[in-house]
């Protein structure tokens, strides 16, 4: 995370533990492999767009979330911006997974 410029004070701590305890990865020595179930979910997302698994995507959403913190942008502004542009392909996700049921 790190190297990709990601990882503000409170996702540094709560993110690995989340993908951890939902069975995305494990850690081995200080390095974090992913799982069977956790390549399934970034082959399914890379399906939709690839944006949806790039260090660029989380990078973008913690930049927003460090301005809101410093008072350089509002809450709603923000989540505005981000449900613009990522909406579209929530929305492909969706219709993905409808036609797979």
């Amino acid at each position: 995370m790190r190297e990709n410029g990601m990882g503000i004070d409170i996702t540094k701590a709560t993110y690995p533990k989340l993908i951890i305890g939902r069975g995305y990865a494990v850690k081995e020595r200080k390095v974090f492999k992913p799982t069977e179930l956790g390549m399934k979910l970034i082959e399914l997302l890379e399906d939709v767009d690839e944006r949806l698994v790039m260090p660029e995507t989380r990078r973008r959403i913690e930049e927003l979330m460090a301005e809101i913190e410093v008072g350089k942008m509002g809450y709603e502004e923000a989540l505005k911006k981000i449900v613009s542009e990522y909406l579209p392909l929530y929305q492909r996700l969706e219709d993905g997974l409808l036609l797979t049921v």
